[in-house]
């Protein structure tokens, strides 16, 4: 493309046809335009016999034999090129290629990679052909483009890639390689960069945010999880305490807070319970009644504690097997005052 912006001006062609071109004119339009906004470092102008009219190195004007030493690594481009037809579409992009659907849009030169000189360059051949609707010979445009520290810093800028470098060597593991190919398919060069990893960057800008952050977050959820253990463990000592209390409040309920045997509310669970089984059962019950006399004036005099502590012991002597009972069974004992 850089190369048809010159192959393809009609005013190029004329000035080629013309017995003594005019070499200013060359200098300035075809080898300072070339170098000065593509960096073609070296130009040449060939004629249809492969023979050099012109030539321009760096933008000057040079002897047209310097072509010499470049036509074996140029001859396969130039044979290429000549069987380009002549005045066909340029070649599009392949997006845009649907904008003439009706064209067969063709090349309209050919480069390859190589080493001049040790050195990796591009070779361009473009023909130069007489205008539309005229006939005349074909000459031939051919370029050398080094891939040197200009080059590729301007191919990073272009493409916002990460500093490119040519290297021979092996890659690093870090980095990625394009080779660079010559048409014999031998390797000419390979250009290596690193690979850009926008998530590891933006990581490695927020981690001083994100740690921070990070470490609160896990002390807040360390502090509502021991918050929630501590409540859970003191709805467990609630949920004892109330089933202690409730056991304490029942077995206060059935028995006599001084002798710790079964009370009166106890005979009468007992009892209804022993007169609704019989009933199921055929069977029949029978309720055995001690009374004490005087011991009201025991109980007066020795005090209630004293007067049962005493009737206990007196109880466990006289009737050891019954008082066993009536421990270990809960029997209902009533006493009357």
């Amino acid at each position: 493309m850089q190369q048809y912006s010159i192959a393809a001006w009609p005013p190029v062609y004329a000035q080629l046809t013309r017995p003594a071109p005019d070499r200013h004119w060359l200098d300035e339009n075809i080898g300072g335009w070339l170098f000065t906004v593509f960096h073609h470092q070296k130009v040449y102008l060939l004629n249809a016999h492969r023979q050099g009219i012109y030539a321009a190195v760096n933008g000057q004007g040079f002897a047209p034999q310097a072509v010499l030493p470049l036509l074996p690594l140029a001859a396969p481009l130039i044979t290429a090129a000549s069987r380009l037809p002549q005045n066909a579409p340029l070649a599009a992009r392949a997006n845009s290629a649907h904008l003439t659907p009706a064209l067969h849009l063709v090349p309209r030169g050919l480069a390859a990679f190589a080493r001049v000189a040790d050195q990796p360059v591009v070779i361009a051949v473009s023909p130069v052909s007489a205008p539309a609707g005229a006939t005349g010979p074909v000459f031939y445009l051919l370029s050398v483009v080094p891939l040197d520290a200009t080059f590729i810093d301007a191919l990073s800028h272009r493409h916002l890639l990460n500093p490119l470098r040519f290297s021979a060597t092996p890659q690093n593991r870090r980095e990625t390689a394009l080779t660079l190919i010559d048409p014999q398919g031998q390797p000419v060069s390979a250009i290596r960069w690193r690979p850009q990893h926008p998530g590891a960057e933006v990581l490695r800008a927020t981690w001083p945010v994100i740690l921070p952050v990070a470490v609160l977050l896990l002390a807040v959820i360390a502090w509502m999880m021991r918050a929630i253990w501590q409540s859970a463990l003191r709805l467990r000592q609630t949920v004892i305490a109330l089933q202690a209390s409730e056991a304490q409040a029942l077995h206060v309920a059935y028995h006599d807070v001084l002798t710790g045997l079964p009370n009166r509310a106890m005979l009468d669970d007992g009892l209804a319970q022993a007169l609704a089984y019989p009933a199921r059962q055929s069977d029949c019950t029978a309720l055995l009644a001690l009374d004490l006399d005087r011991f009201k004036q025991v109980n007066d005099s020795l005090g209630a504690i004293t007067a049962a502590t005493r009737l206990l012991k007196r109880w466990r002597r006289g009737c050891p097997r019954w008082y066993a009972k009536a421990v270990w069974w809960h029997v209902p004992v009533a006493m009357n005052s």
